[in-house]
């Protein structure tokens, strides 16, 4: 239901809001054994797939029905996030395998526990050194990060920031390419076809096909031979592809299967401000609606619109979900005299999204103190996998 109004303080987080991969342990081998092997020390894994370099490439655990075995069902929605689950699967096992052979008398849950924190720790600097200062900008980071030091500084956010859940944080969908290939054996596929048939896309939510190991070095830069070949992430802007207007839908079959119209009508049910409003509350110059652009920032003005062409009535009062990928967009093209005349090929969130996504996430590094400056081992996501497909552990 997107369509009921809701008060914000009434919805239920079943995610922690630290980020300790809770998606991956979930409440630990005690609470969750069907997370983990027998032994309570591993984590299940899923079986063997074909098609990559990658010889150890695996499925998620599932049931007998196909169902993944994971902490939260949404990382089985599709073949590339199952991805990254399996492979962080892989870490934290072959991290409890490096601890036992240098430590063969530690106890099971000593090699449980002391594998679970080298892996988040690891999770959370690339998080820090690698993610957020990508999107934001370095600086924004930094200002972040010291003022929640300077405000007391190790107290995490045990409540996320409505604006932050429902917009700002909603930035990836826009960065989703409509089609991808997961290895070199295979055609690109859509995301989301609209069959939902296994093998016809890359859609979750049961057992992947034998060929559909992920050869990473087509979406990581600097992993293998194919790193002119790596799928980059679109920009961040006010444009969807068509592959995400074909989503899923529930059981009852109610609702929209696009994902632009979920997230703006997920906005007015909770009663989000509007961009404009969210701006002048961060005392931010808030943009007008004739310099917010929705469309794929290409650099080609017949690829775009002003919101004051498209939706005039809200010029000055933008969903803020639109308001923040079009001021984002806005960072990317060049305008002179109103019109776009081109664009730079890197970009970052504007000042209003990057004020948003710099201190929600400095509030949720704020349980791991000096973790950004004071960290060891792999700081990005490349680094990270390339341990992984090495078998090394964190």
């Amino acid at each position: 239901d997107l369509s009921t109004p809701l008060d914000p303080a009434s919805l239920v987080n079943e995610r922690t809001t630290a980020l300790d991969l809770d998606s991956l342990y979930g409440r630990g081998p005690g609470a969750d054994p069907q997370l983990y092997a027998g032994d309570g020390v591993h984590l299940l894994a899923g079986r063997a797939l074909s098609g990559s370099p990658d010889a150890a490439a695996t499925d998620l655990p599932r049931d007998a029905d196909g169902t993944a075995i994971v902490a939260d069902e949404r990382n089985d929605e599709n073949r590339m996030v199952g991805g990254i689950h399996a492979m962080f699967i892989r870490l934290h096992n072959d991290t409890v395998d490096r601890l036992a052979v240098r430590h063969p008398g530690w106890p099971a849950a000593r090699l449980f526990e002391t594998a679970r924190q080298q892996v988040v720790t690891a999770y959370q600097s690339v998080i820090a050194r690698d993610l957020i200062p990508r999107l934001v900008g370095p600086e924004v980071w930094r200002n972040a990060l010291d003022a929640r030091r300077a405000a007391g500084g190790t107290t995490a956010c045990t409540t996320l920031p409505v604006e932050f859940a429902v917009a700002a944080y909603r930035l990836g969908h826009s960065m989703v390419r409509d089609d991808y290939r997961l290895n070199s054996g295979l055609a690109a596929l859509p995301v989301f076809s609209g069959t939902f048939q296994p093998g016809s896309d890359l859609a979750g939510f049961s057992p992947s096909p034998d060929g559909f190991a992920i050869d990473w070095s087509l979406f990581l830069p600097g992993l293998g031979a194919n790193r002119g070949d790596v799928q980059w992430s679109y920009k961040m802007d006010a444009a969807l592809t068509s592959s995400l207007s074909r989503l899923p839908l529930p059981p009852t079959s109610i609702g929209t299967a696009g994902l632009a119209l979920r997230n703006l009508a997920r906005g007015v049910q909770v009663g989000l401000p509007s961009g404009q409003d969210v701006a002048r509350a961060l005392g931010l110059q808030p943009l007008s609606g004739d310099r917010l652009f929705v469309g794929a920032a290409t650099g080609n003005p017949d690829d775009v619109a002003t919101v004051a062409e498209v939706a005039p009535a809200l010029a000055e009062a933008t969903p803020l979900w639109t308001y923040l990928l079009a001021e984002a967009a806005n960072t990317s093209l060049r305008v002179r005299n109103g019109d776009v005349v081109g664009a730079t090929p890197a970009m970052r969130l504007g000042p209003v999204g990057s004020r948003m996504v710099a201190d929600a996430f400095a509030s949720l590094l704020a349980d791991a103190p000096g973790l950004a400056r004071n960290v060891r081992g792999p700081v990005t996501l490349s680094g990270l996998f390339t341990r992984g497909l090495q078998g090394v552990g964190v």
